[in-house]
């Protein structure tokens, strides 16, 4: 009796001080980016057929160690690649499955998708989409699962996602009237509170902007891991914000963050990261510079189960994507790098197609809706779809001249971010700092009282970026998509030459000119 009582005891502790290793696999951003991809001089990296190789590797190295792998997805699933966007992401969403996601936080491009056809998507996964802050606007209950609470082994692990609180302005269908976004540190406390009283864990999915992500684990010291997405940022070490972990895996499928951590008594005592490249052949830095370097990783062969499930995906879209529509006679691009600065070749080719197409005085376009430049060389239908991957269409106004030149103060006082920069076609703008200098339409100084007849997309006519000033206007919704007037615009060309332009001039206290930019760019 007294042996078996010293070996219950024995048992007891033994269990109790059993260790517990978890490894963490995240991702985020991932905008359909279902097969490789070149990256500046970097051949075909990416892609989820190597993601699911890897996974299958780390699964099995966990296996044999008795360990834990829990699978996560910080949001923003949709919107990017023409064959997902064509497909709603069905095939990314199986292909999850297959991998063994166990969560994913909300991000706002899932609203890109009518709430019908997102909660339609939610079905095909097995697993939660989290939101803990999106609402039913009538009811205040939430739309998707607010929190998940996962077994492994003796240990449990409580888990949230937060989607952005701007999701109205920063997406497609996100302005829905059912739909309302609650500010995170509204829902965090209840949120916590609740998984306080049975977790030994806690991660946030935050699908945020960073410095929001970094002071929310700064106000919640109780979160002890924050996955991070929205920014696209490769946080290749991860922040310590108090005893709080921060991490982020860059954006398009090219990184998976992985944490291994080690718990005694359900108590963590160890943890190592490593990002891990998919087939990137060169360290890249982070957008900041400050970050860090992606160590160069080995190859990774593209698993053969992945290959055969996309064969009909890809069989479906890509007659329809790779025909021919016209030649860019050099590269037609953003210069995403300046935006500050001035208007594109690219927003100066998709505002001239509008501005053909609905035969107005001006067309407008966000800087922020253009998405991907156009190379040198055929022009393809997945081109205009990469560069407009959001099924926006064209609103026309009456404005008086008065009333555009408000628009463009706005635009200029600080209230909209840089993304919201306005390309034109039909008038020229210089910005000084925070001030609005001048306007010119078609070479000729503003008349205040005419009216101008003045096209832009459903996203900044919803208010988009911030615009609200357009809700004061009446308009007319065309029902015509952007991507299909710029793709017929490009057609009836045949081949195109980047018009560079200084349609929209904006100066900054610290960039006055910039010659060095304008000699990159070609600009004259």
């Amino acid at each position: 009796m007294i042996v078996c009582l010293l070996f219950s005891i024995l048992s007891a502790q033994n269990l109790e001080k059993a260790k517990i290793e978890i490894t963490i696999l995240h991702t985020n951003d991932h905008h359909g980016s279902l097969m490789p991809f070149d990256l500046l001089d970097q051949k075909q990296v990416g892609g989820m057929a190597a993601r699911m190789t890897l996974i299958k590797e780390i699964q099995k190295e966990a296996a044999q160690k008795k360990g834990h792998v829990l699978i996560l997805d910080c949001g923003d699933i949709n919107t990017g690649n023409p064959t997902s966007d064509m497909l709603q992401a069905e095939p990314d969403v199986l292909l999850m499955n297959k991998m063994g996601y166990h969560a994913m936080a909300v991000g706002n491009h899932e609203f890109d998708l009518k709430l019908e056809a997102l909660l339609s998507q939610q079905k095909k996964a097995h697993f939660p989409y989290l939101s803990a802050n999106a609402v039913y606007q009538k009811t205040g209950q939430p739309i998707f699962q607010q929190k998940l609470v996962l077994s492994l082994g003796d240990m449990k692990v409580g888990i949230f996602g937060i989607t952005p609180y701007e999701t109205p302005y920063i997406s497609t269908c996100g302005r829905d009237p059912e739909i309302v976004f609650l500010k995170p540190e509204e829902v965090i406390p209840g949120v916590l509170e609740s998984l306080e009283k049975e977790c030994d864990f806690i991660i946030a999915m935050l699908h945020i902007e960073h410095t929001q992500a970094v002071t929310i684990a700064q106000r919640f010291p109780k979160i002890n891991l924050v996955i991070g997405g929205h920014t696209h940022l490769p946080i290749i070490h991860p922040l310590q914000i108090g005893k709080t972990l921060l991490a982020e895996a860059g954006s398009y499928g090219i990184m998976v963050g992985r944490f291994d951590l080690s718990f005694e008594d359900r108590q963590l005592q160890d943890w190592k990261y490593k990002m891990i490249g998919i087939n990137l052949s060169k360290p890249i830095l982070a957008p900041s510079g400050k970050i860090g370097c992606l160590p160069f990783e080995r190859s990774l062969e593209p698993d053969p189960e992945v290959i055969e499930f996309l064969k009909p995906y890809l069989g479906e879209t890509e007659d329809r994507l790779s025909r021919s529509i016209g030649i860019a006679l050099d590269n037609i691009a953003r210069n995403s790098a300046t935006l500050e600065l001035y208007s594109s070749s690219l927003g100066n080719l998709i505002c001239d197609a509008i501005r053909q197409e609905t035969n107005v005085d001006i067309a407008l376009q966000n800087v922020g809706g253009i998405r991907s430049d156009i190379p040198k060389g055929t022009i393809t239908p997945r081109h205009i779809l990469q560069v407009l991957p959001f099924a926006n269409s064209i609103f026309l106004y009456n404005i008086k001249g008065k009333e555009l030149r408000k628009i463009f103060e706005c635009m200029c006082s600080g209230k909209i971010g840089p993304k919201g920069m306005l390309e034109a076609s039909g008038m020229e703008v210089q910005i000084q700092g925070n001030q609005l200098t001048s306007i010119a339409i078609e070479g000729k100084p503003l008349i205040e009282e005419k009216i101008y007849r003045v096209a832009i997309n459903s996203f900044i006519a919803k208010g988009g970026d911030g615009y609200d000033i357009f809700s004061q206007f009446p308009s007319v919704d065309t029902g015509l998509l952007i991507s299909n007037i710029v793709q017929k615009y490009i057609e009836n060309q045949s081949s195109l030459s980047p018009k560079h332009e200084k349609r929209v001039v904006w100066q900054t206290p610290e960039t006055p000119g910039n010659k060095e930019v304008e000699k990159k760019q070609g600009i004259k």
